[in-house]
Formats: structure tokens, C-alpha cells, sequence
């Protein structure tokens, strides 16, 4: 347009330098909105783009990344179903791999029901001899549950506790690459006190099982 201002191709070169910079304000903004839709709507706006490969790398990354934060196994395979030659396929499907292995499976959330029941009914033969946290007290013995439930029965008698079927079990990685399972539940206490009053009380357990 410089060098022929009234070239008989100055219109047809006009129009397509204006193209050019729409397309290029159209994928700064894409940019910097950083959004799968923007991407998606400059890839339908521009279709053969010189930006296309690098527009569908993007709408690629923003998948894995929203894959990753719902940190699902079937969030995963939407991506790895939508982008089957994408960049983080194998990154994906070794999230899936190590997210199931975090699932409680049905026969660990037994025993850990069993475990937590079986406290309730007899604490002293059911926890370690020494436990890492009893009631904010670190390296608690025998004795010091033993305390506990004697300061319980001091204050009521025929104390029957009913644990709620409300688990909530989460699995954890140690240091060791072992599990150890971070279980929340509610116990309702019914009992009498010394003086003839029944007394109700739910108690909101939280414990560290390994």
C-alpha cells in the first residue's frame, strides 16, 4: 500500500490488512482473557489462522488444567477423550491411575467402621498401646483412656453411645508411601446423670486411623 497507494490491487490489499489486524487484536484479546470460549470463538471467527495450531494448544492446556482441579477419574478421561493426541494425555491418565489408588475401597471403609465401632464398645483393647493423639494429648497410653472414660462414668451411668452412619473417610499418603485413612463421624451419647436426668448428647468424632 506504501509503494502503490493507487495500485490496482490497493482495495483487494486494504481489505486483507485489515483482516490481518482483526485477526491479530482478536487473538491478543484471546490471550489475555486466557478463556477456552475466547478460543474457541477466534478459531470459529478465523478459521485457517496462522494462530490456529497455537489457539488449539491453549483450548488443550485450559482442558488439562480444569481436569486436574476437578481431580476426578472421569474428569480426566473427558480430556483425554477430547484431546486424544494432546499434550498431557500421559500426565492425565497417571493422575487417573494415582487418584484411584486414593479411593477408599469397600473393604478398608469396614474395617474402618469396625475399628470405630469396636472404640465405643471397649477402648482400652482396641487402641495401640500408645496412640500419636488422644484428645490433644500426644502419645497417649492405656492409662490415659483409661482416665478419660472413668471422668466420663463419674459424671453418668449406663452410658450407651450410637454411632451415626455419617462416615466421611479420606485416604492419606504417609511419608512411607503407606495409607493412613482421616475418618470424621457423629456419635449420639445417651446416659443418666447421678441424679435421675437423662442426658443427650452427640459428640463429633475426628480420627487418623494406620
Amino acid at each position: 500500500l506504501r509503494d502503490l497507494p493507487d495500485g490496482k490491487h490497493s482495495e483487494e490489499v486494504e481489505a486483507k490488512l485489515k483482516e490481518l489486524v482483526a485477526e491479530i487484536n482478536d487473538w491478543n484479546d484471546a490471550c489475555v482473557n486466557n478463556i477456552k470460549s475466547g478460543f474457541i470463538t477466534f478459531l470459529s471467527n478465523h478459521p485457517n489462522s496462522s494462530f490456529e495450531q497455537a489457539c488449539k494448544d491453549k483450548i488443550d492446556s485450559l482442558d488439562y488444567v480444569d481436569a486436574l482441579s476437578a481431580n476426578t477419574v472421569e474428569a480426566l478421561q473427558m480430556y483425554v477423550n477430547s484431546h486424544p493426541d494432546g499434550k498431557y494425555v500421559d500426565e492425565a491418565e497417571q493422575a487417573q491411575t494415582n487418584i484411584a489408588s486414593m479411593k477408599v475401597q469397600p473393604a478398608e471403609a469396614s474395617t474402618i467402621k469396625s475399628v470405630c465401632s469396636q472404640f465405643f464398645t471397649s477402648l482400652t483393647s482396641t487402641v495401640a498401646a500408645v496412640m500419636d493423639n488422644f484428645l490433644n494429648k500426644h502419645n497417649a497410653t492405656h492409662s490415659d483412656v483409661i482416665v478419660f472414660a472413668n471422668k466420663l462414668t463419674a459424671e453418668m451411668h449406663n452410658a450407651v453411645f450410637t454411632i451415626n452412619n455419617d462416615y466421611k473417610i479420606r485416604k492419606v499418603k504417609t511419608d512411607t508411601d503407606a495409607f493412613s485413612f482421616d475418618v470424621t463421624f457423629s456419635v449420639d451419647g445417651n446416659a443418666s446423670t447421678h441424679d435421675g436426668q437423662e442426658k443427650v448428647m452427640t459428640y463429633f468424632v475426628t480420627a487418623r486411623i494406620n
